[in-house]
């Protein structure tokens, strides 16, 4: 028996699985995270890009990233319990694949952001901002990122078999 096999099949995975409550309860769960996560990295990526330019990038971004790490954790938790559950279906989607490359994507762009906001010397951006012009690809491409996976995320229920 392969793992995919032994994790789906686990009573764990089963219990997930099988309950009428447990599984649409973790998918609110993830659905609140993926919207605290794309909402805080995109508002930062949005305030690099020169929206906004008012509020402090550093000061915004700091609560900004913070809302979006907590999301990221929900998204994380919940995400891997509701792929477990199902993980025979969700282990052989080419949909999943190419959404769990997007997440990558997603994360780094985090990264970057959280680094310009509080690096290890400090707040890089605080002293420098970044170049306009290529913040404003930067964040569209970000922006694009989430969007692309928020949709792959709501295509798994239909190319692939489960939502």
């Amino acid at each position: 028996m392969s793992l995919v096999e032994v994790i789906h099949n686990s009573a764990y995975a089963a219990h997930i699985r099988e309950s009428q409550y447990i599984y649409p309860l973790m998918q609110c769960v993830h659905i609140t995270g993926l919207a605290m996560f794309a909402g805080g990295v995109a508002l930062v990526n949005v305030r690099v890009a020169g929206l906004g330019s008012a509020v402090p990038l550093v000061d915004l971004g700091r609560h900004a990233m913070r809302v979006a790490w907590i999301g990221l954790a929900m998204i994380v938790l919940t995400g891997v319990n509701m792929a477990a559950s199902f993980l025979e279906v969700f282990a052989v989607s080419t949909v999943m694949q190419v959404k769990l490359g997007f997440i990558l994507l997603a994360l780094a762009n985090a990264v970057i952001l959280q680094r310009g906001l509080a690096g290890a010397g400090g707040a890089p951006w605080a002293i420098s901002p970044p170049d306009p012009a290529a913040a404003r690809k930067w964040a569209a491409l970000g922006i694009a990122v989430l969007l692309t996976i928020i949709t792959l995320g709501k295509l798994l229920a239909y190319i692939g078999g489960k939502d």
